[in-house]
């Protein structure tokens, strides 16, 4: 729903009042509208259901004026803001002194039509009021249908991002070392305590101590080899 356009002012009304009475009675152009009143683009009538005005000034009685020339809006029932009716030329006058002779006219325009041009205007603004609050109302419950909707989203990213609320409990992280990372550690364990029960036993030979020391480098090669540590990790835990 678009915002309402704004209503006629007095001036709007009295320029279609002025505009088509100079035309017919100055310049004898036929009326832009017919007499049937089953149409939007028909004629007004003061007995037109959508007219709730008074009664036209008496300088306007027999001027053929467009349906709902008082007002910017198609009917009473409708927002919808009247298209611009396709007009030909008359080659009588052109706009510009028209539209001097009409803010002419208006200075010196009598008080009934300055009454019935303020009258209108108040139901038009009338008629703008309740299309704008309606307006407004809708914006809101709109604003608060996409504001609740963007809550549930992030109330369900929140759930499914809870391992309890989504019934999916993600895997918990242990801290506690794996089976082969308790070997590689037992095997290094065991080779620390070898190597420093040999060199403080001092019993054995240089050949022994060797051969003992290489097969538990040996024992300790193959621990890492399993928990898939490479040969340069294993170097530089022994470091």
């Amino acid at each position: 729903m678009k915002p309402p356009t704004r209503p006629y002012s007095e001036y709007n009304i009295f320029f279609q009042l002025e505009r088509n009475y100079i035309l017919q009675k100055v310049y004898h152009v036929p009326p832009e509208v017919t007499a049937n009143c089953n149409s939007n683009s028909a004629a007004f009538s003061p007995n037109d259901p959508d007219y709730h005005g008074p009664p036209l000034p008496r300088r306007y009685k027999d001027v053929v004026l467009p349906r709902r020339f008082y007002s910017c809006y198609k009917n009473e029932d409708e927002q919808v803001q009247q298209p611009r009716r396709h007009r030909v030329s008359h080659g009588k006058i052109s706009f510009a002194d028209l539209s001097k002779m009409i803010s002419s006219q208006w200075k010196d325009a009598d008080d009934e039509t300055k009454e019935y041009c303020r009258v209108m205007r108040e139901l038009d603004r009338r008629k703008f009021d309740e299309l704008k609050l309606k307006f407004e109302e809708e914006s809101q419950s709109n604003e608060e249908i996409s504001g609740g909707e963007n809550e549930h989203s992030k109330e369900d990213v929140d759930i499914e991002d809870d391992p309890v609320l989504s019934g999916h409990p993600k895997s918990p992280i242990s801290d506690a070392p794996t089976a082969n990372a308790v070997k590689v550690a037992s095997s290094q364990h065991s080779v620390t305590s070898s190597m420093s029960s040999s060199s403080s036993s001092g019993g054995l030979s240089f050949n022994e101590g060797s051969a003992k020391r290489r097969k538990i480098e040996i024992l300790y090669q193959c621990a890492m080899d399993s928990s898939g540590v490479s040969s340069a990790g294993s170097t530089t835990a022994a470091a």
